[in-house]
């Protein structure tokens, strides 16, 4: 996967300029720069994290510990923060990112629990095989 953008850095802070200054409605941004509206919410979450360093070109993805993984989740799953807060507290890009960590772990979380289901009723087969032979 390429990790070229469709925008180069000048023209994402010319965007996230001309909407924060309101030198241009937002709408009015949006057609002249063919930009869907969620992603310059996106630059603008981003630009208010890490300044035009937000844009710069990264030569690979940011790794995140487990614990930080979890901690979002949970974070997430408990009503504790908004999806923007939590990327805002562990300086996560993409909401998609915190959309996998969720699928992840819930899945995790239901391999677990159908594990200790076996283990609950394997004990109960076995011995009434064991009857029946």
């Amino acid at each position: 996967m390429s990790r070229n953008s469709r925008f180069s850095k000048a023209t994402k802070l010319k965007v996230i300029h001309e909407y924060r200054e309101g030198h241009k409605e937002p709408l009015q941004i949006f057609e002249e720069f063919n930009i869907n509206k969620s992603t310059v919410y996106r630059w603008n979450n981003l630009y208010e994290i890490y300044g035009s360093a937000a844009f710069d070109t990264k030569p690979r993805n940011r790794a995140y510990s487990e614990t930080d993984k979890i901690s979002a989740v949970k974070e997430f799953m408990d009503g504790e923060y908004t999806v923007s807060l939590i990327m805002k507290k562990y300086i996560i890009t993409s909401s998609s990112v915190l959309e996998i960590w969720i699928k992840n772990i819930m899945a995790m979380r239901n391999s677990m629990i159908m594990i200790r289901k076996v283990r609950y009723t394997w004990p109960k087969i076995a011995k009434q095989r064991m009857k029946s032979a």
